[in-house]
């Protein structure tokens, strides 16, 4: 039997935020997004760059293989790691090795121990860091989109921005995969706008969501005469900042958040408004897209 190899094209729909019916989706979605996301610092491999200034703790393979994830979390637990150095000061006895050897074998498991140890201190680190950032986002902009996007609330619950301020969502066959903020309160320039809590579904990231987001929010700013749009992300997001360099971004400096590096990146908006230009803040669903589902 030939099976079919094309992939199903899903239409990817951009809307206004729906308050409150989105509101719980989107929060949850923002959990999600940090703790099992691509790029999250909570996943083994992502974790590991935070490492890369001390090639010396994590370069023996004894201290890797001890590196586990467990629970649904996927966090890294640094006890086996610990355990697997202990064992390995019990596999070679003295007698049966030169004492060089044996001294070389006891500096491998000291090393393996301090890696152990340090994992165990930014683990620790990493998921305050975390824990501060959902509790931020949380208990913020995500606990009351109405109020710190500047939306109006029509009585059917569909929301339009009442400057340039505004919140969007994305969805595929009425699921919730997406969402975008425009911030103009947060920045002291008042030509510029503040990009906030792009988010995409886990399970629908790399296909393109997120482009489909910030096309419109680019054309709602231009459409209020904005001449930049900022915002920030971890310089550990790797595939974030190549998104954004792609899409027209440019890195103008880091800030500090509780000892990770920041990036702030910036977009100019050469393209000022035209008359007769589509409004994106006039009807609900702003576009329609196809992509690929594999």
């Amino acid at each position: 039997m030939v099976e079919n190899a094309a992939s199903e094209a899903q239409t990817v729909i951009v809307r206004q935020y729906h308050h409150p019916d989105d509101l719980t989706t989107i929060q949850k979605m923002f959990v999600d997004a940090t703790m099992t996301g691509r790029e999250s610092l909570i996943l083994l491999r992502n974790f590991l760059r935070v490492l890369t200034p001390y090639p010396w703790l994590t370069a023996n393979s004894p201290y890797q293989c001890g590196m586990t994830m467990y629970n649904g979390a996927r966090i890294i637990n640094p006890s086996i790691g610990a355990a697997v150095a202990l064992h390995l000061m019990v596999l070679f006895p003295p007698q049966l090795n030169s004492r060089i050897v044996h001294l070389m074998d006891i500096g491998i498991c000291i090393l393996c121990l301090l890696g152990s140890i340090y994992m165990w201190y930014k683990r620790r680190h990493v998921a305050r860091l975390f824990q501060v950032f959902l509790d931020v986002g949380l208990a913020g902009e995500l606990s009351d989109i109405v109020k710190y996007f500047d939306l109006h609330v029509r009585e059917n619950g569909v929301c339009t921005p009442s400057g340039p301020s505004g919140f969007w969502v994305a969805e595929i066959s009425g699921e919730i995969v997406g969402c975008v903020g425009l911030n103009k309160n947060r920045n002291p320039d008042p030509s510029v706008g503040d990009v906030r809590r792009l988010l995409v579904d886990p399970s629908h990231q790399g296909r393109g969501v997120a482009q489909h987001l910030m096309t419109a929010v680019v054309s709602h700013a231009r459409q209020h005469n904005l001449e930049a749009l900022e915002l920030t992300t971890s310089d550990y997001n790797l595939s974030a900042l190549r998104f954004y360099k792609r899409i027209g971004w440019n890195i103008t400096g880091r800030t500090n958040f509780h000892g990770f590096q920041i990036a702030v990146l910036r977009q100019e908006l050469i393209e000022h408004h035209q008359s007769g230009a589509f409004d994106p803040s006039s009807t609900s669903v702003i576009a329609k897209s196809q992509i690929s589902i594999p």
